[in-house]
């Protein structure tokens, strides 16, 4: 089980399990992250699925010193590190990526069209302090902040922990999305009304793209895997994130094993060779 984290907002949770989720689901989904921005889909993906992840995530990646996990991926801060993950066993299984409630939502929220814009996992070793408050994207139109906050949205973090969520592991803390632009880097001190969302293995979150939000430290003695899954609308492409290492590894070998149903959500890598 997770724990119940420090909270200030509202945050929408729904308890969706793996099934389709009905029009009430998904309308009261819609207005959580046309809203504050966030929504908890509890039981919302496979629990074995969701621990083989970890297993291979620990073993491929958690055991690396930090010089040999930084030529793996990018540090995105002190004692945390960002990896693509590539299409293969057991991160090619549908249960993760195209569970059925994730896509809803995410269909929902952005059209028929979405698309996995990135696949990765964000690892908090031992020790991590908290993370820099951050959003994941600068504003669509710079010189214009309120058309930036009122747009639709065009992107949605898919949180999916790969482990419960303890005090002794910490979380993932997020601040409302409000009308202006969010500048956290301009902060002169941590701004009230955040939540740190409190996930169990199995469980998910979306947050837009807009929303300001920030790893807790992890104090306790395991490293924190979670996958961070961007859908998108299949306009978008995050260059703020992937300067340094490509967003997807998905080959054309990868796609050929996708279900046919789900291989729509990959036609960025299948479009532009991004592997």
């Amino acid at each position: 089980m997770g724990w119940d984290g420090p909270s200030s907002m509202p945050v929408t949770s729904m308890r969706t399990g793996l099934a389709q989720l009905g029009a009430a689901e998904v309308e009261t989904a819609r207005d959580a992250l046309g809203g504050a921005g966030t929504l908890i889909l509890r039981d919302s993906v496979d629990v074995e699925a969701v621990e083989a992840a970890h297993a291979a995530v620990v073993e491929d990646l958690c055991g690396l010193d930090l010089e040999a996990l930084g030529r793996r991926g990018i540090r995105v801060g002190d004692k945390r590190y960002m990896v693509t993950l590539e299409l293969e066993p057991p991160f090619d299984r549908p249960a993760i990526f195209a569970s059925p409630p994730l896509v809803a939502v995410a269909r929902a929220v952005l059209g028929a069209g979405v698309v996995i814009n990135s696949f990765a996992v964000v690892i908090a070793l031992p020790g991590a302090p908290a993370q820099r408050v951050h959003v994941d994207h600068e504003p669509l139109f710079p010189h214009d902040g309120a058309v930036s906050m009122s747009a639709p949205a065009y992107a949605l973090t898919g949180i999916v922990p790969l482990l419960d969520l303890r005090e002794s592991t910490g979380s993932t803390e997020v601040w409302p999305r409000g009308d202006a632009p969010a500048v956290p880097d301009a902060w002169t001190e941590k701004q009230d009304g955040s939540t740190v969302l409190s996930l169990a293995a199995g469980d998910a979150a979306f947050i837009d793209y807009r929303v300001c939000h920030g790893g807790t430290a992890n104090p306790g003695l395991v490293p924190r895997p979670i996958l961070y899954i961007v859908y998108s609308r299949p306009w978008f492409r995050d260059a703020d994130n992937f300067s340094e290492m490509p967003p997807l590894r998905v080959s054309p070998t990868h796609l050929e094993r996708v279900p046919a149903e789900h291989r729509s959500l990959f036609a960025v890598a299948a479009a532009g060779h991004q592997v």
